[in-house]
């Protein structure tokens, strides 16, 4: 089972580490990734919080497995964060394959650099920096051992943005795309087109520069079993 094998490899570098001396390091050449982790944001009436999500790169036999990572930030805002363990969110095991998932909330940033280090168990140490603008996030890690970052940059959603989809679950006797046009249709009566960057805003993946120019990539939450939605971002 894959609860059993996921750490197999860190335990074996623990043991190593206690038979080597303190001026012979352990030279690590090739780990296999074992978590995905995608930036995001929370947004909040007053402050805007960056979060990362942990995700298993494969299904687990459970569906209720958690990602545990424990975070810390120093006082001179270094970012520690460590991947400890994965467990079962509540027993008993809920049969069914699904990813395990975790999500730390790293706080609200001011402009600047922050040193940051991603961890497993504190056996493998990778070091980066944060890089925080008016316009984006930036992650530029030294070393990625044991997790992938498909997007390393966020950008930062404009203020009063509207963004969603519609959609439905199943056909009864069929159902027209028009009554998801006139919803649509309707709703920018009361907003405003949206000139956007192209690139990844954790909520969705935009491709284009205005709402009818470029593809819009939305995140739809698990378990929703829509067959049929249309994503929208307005202002």
């Amino acid at each position: 089972m894959k609860r059993k094998t996921t750490f197999f490899l860190l335990a074996l570098l623990f043991a190593l580490g206690a038979c080597k001396e303190d001026n012979d390091p352990l030279i690590i050449t090739n780990v296999a990734d074992e978590f995905r982790i995608t930036p995001s944001e929370d947004f909040g009436e007053i402050k805007r919080d960056f979060i990362l999500n942990f995700e298993s790169i494969q299904f687990q036999d459970c569906e209720n497995y958690l990602i545990n990572v424990d975070y810390d930030r120093s006082s001179n805002d270094e970012l520690i964060l460590n991947i400890t363990d994965m467990h079962l969110n509540d027993m008993p095991c809920e049969d069914g394959l699904a990813f395990a998932k975790g999500k730390v909330e790293l706080g609200a940033f001011a402009t600047g650099s922050y040193d940051i280090q991603i961890n497993l168990q504190d056996a493998l140490v990778n070091k980066g920096v944060l890089r925080v603008s008016e316009f984006d996030y930036e992650l530029d890690m030294e070393t990625d051992y044991g997790f992938e970052l498909p997007h390393d940059k966020l950008l930062r959603l404009p203020q009063n943005t509207i963004w969603g989809y519609i959609g439905y679950s199943n056909v009864i006797g069929g159902v027209s795309t028009s009554v998801f046009d006139e919803f649509v249709t309707e709703l920018q009566g009361y907003t405003n087109d949206i000139a956007l960057e192209p690139g990844y805003y954790g909520h969705f993946d935009w491709d284009g520069r205005s709402a009818t120019d470029g593809t819009l990539s939305i995140t739809i939450p698990d378990g929703t079993g829509l067959t049929f939605f249309r994503p929208f971002v307005f202002t």
